[in-house]
């Protein structure tokens, strides 16, 4: 709180470029001869292109968190966890657990070998 953010400063600049085109039309009705520069377009176009960049953030959010989810359905629901044992293949196949309890908990404690787990 008390802290001014990026609205802070687009109401402040659309405000101010207001009332300086508000004045400056107001100075050249008094008087025929002055010149007004007003920029009442610069307020409506800074809002718009705020709003559309407020849009544009949102939409990409929402993409972002649903390829997220997708991603995560991918994930596997069991994984192979292949305990070390001797070196043929017919101990390594033996000693292989399938459990998706043991095999996240391992995965997750980084406790596998990277090369150890394989998605069933």
């Amino acid at each position: 709180h008390g802290n001014f953010g990026m609205d802070a400063l687009i109401v402040l600049g659309t405000t101010a470029a207001y009332a300086y085109s508000m004045a400056a039309l107001c100075i050249a009705c008094a008087d025929p001869r002055h010149e007004p520069h007003v920029f009442f377009e610069t307020s409506a176009m800074l809002i718009t292109f705020v709003s559309l960049g407020k849009l544009l953030e949102s939409v990409a959010k929402g993409k972002t968190s649903s390829a997220l989810t997708m991603l995560m359905r991918l994930q596997p629901q069991t994984a192979l966890l292949l305990k070390p044992t001797t070196s043929t293949a017919y101990a390594a196949a033996a000693a292989a657990i399938e459990s998706p309890s043991e095999a996240a908990a391992a995965r997750d404690a980084g406790q596998a070998p990277p090369m150890a787990l394989a998605s069933v």
